[in-house]
């Protein structure tokens, strides 16, 4: 009987998520790779890009970028006020 093949879907809802998903999916891939060769950890490269594998990646950064905006619009309003009262503030980060 022919093994079905693993499938995964993977959920983040924060940065600290995503990173630890991308870690885990390259480990799970490590993990499958060295079941193909194991002990030969030397063809380990030569292997990753010679077995086929697939992963469809969609990562919305667009909660990050309205952060980014209003830190930057945030910014803008504090030189503005600053400019008029003739001080220059640092941005904010």
């Amino acid at each position: 009987m022919p093994a079905i093949p693993p499938r995964y879907e993977f959920v983040a809802n924060n940065a600290q998520e995503i990173v630890a998903l991308l870690e885990a999916a390259e480990k799970l891939v490590e993990a499958h790779l060295t079941m193909l060769n194991p002990g030969g950890s030397g063809l380990r490269t030569d292997l990753r890009k010679s077995t086929a594998a697939h992963m469809t990646l969609r990562l919305d950064l667009s909660p990050i970028l309205e952060k980014l905006t209003e830190v930057a619009e945030l910014n803008e309003q504090l030189n503005a006020s600053s400019i008029e009262r003739g001080n220059r503030t640092e941005p904010l980060s």
